[in-house]
């Protein structure tokens, strides 16, 4: 057998007093009764002002907890001085242009070789040297001597390396390794 039921609450207003009235309506062979509760409209109003009050708290807390993670974060950012060169970092985290990269990478020395394992102006891993090249060039790597000997390759290499890894120098990282 299906039962449905539908409850119906009203809040009457009555000088002195508030009546509370449930109606259920079962969709079965009867009706049941309505239920009256009579309530002190003081108690009633009384509480609706309690709960109003506790929701009005818990508003004015979120705020001031938002409003204090904010002071935090403009403490924060005032009280950090940065240097001309700490700002420049800052400013170009990504983007720079071939000559920054060579003076991150050697000082800009491209016949820079410290003996761990990274070689040229760029500072390539030597082990894909040889991968790079033949992708870039499309011949086979002449060995890392002429490496180290040909800037016009290195820079065309990097330009290479660039624009297939980060799309160009607009998005090459301006500092540490790449």
């Amino acid at each position: 057998m299906l039962t449905m039921s539908i409850v119906i609450i009203g809040i009457f207003a009555l000088p002195g007093m508030t009546v509370v009235a449930t109606i259920d309506y079962s969709f079965r062979s009867r009706i049941n009764p309505i239920i009256f509760e009579w309530k002190d409209s003081t108690e009633l109003s009384e509480t609706l002002t309690t709960q109003h009050e506790a929701e009005l708290a818990r508003i004015a807390a979120e705020e001031a907890a938002a409003l204090a993670e904010l002071e935090a974060l403009e403490a924060i950012q005032t009280s950090e001085q940065l240097t001309p060169y700490q700002l420049q970092v800052y400013v170009m985290t990504y983007g720079c242009t071939p000559e920054q990269r060579r003076d991150i990478e050697s000082g800009g020395d491209y016949g820079a070789n410290t003996g761990n394992g990274y070689l040229g102006a760029y500072q390539f891993a030597a082990q894909y040297n040889a991968g790079r090249w033949e992708a870039c060039f499309g011949t086979p790597y002449p060995g890392h001597d002429v490496f180290l000997a040909d800037s016009a390759a290195q820079d065309a290499l990097a330009n290479w390396y660039a624009e297939t890894r980060y799309g160009g120098w607009q998005n090459v990282p301006a500092y540490g390794g790449w």
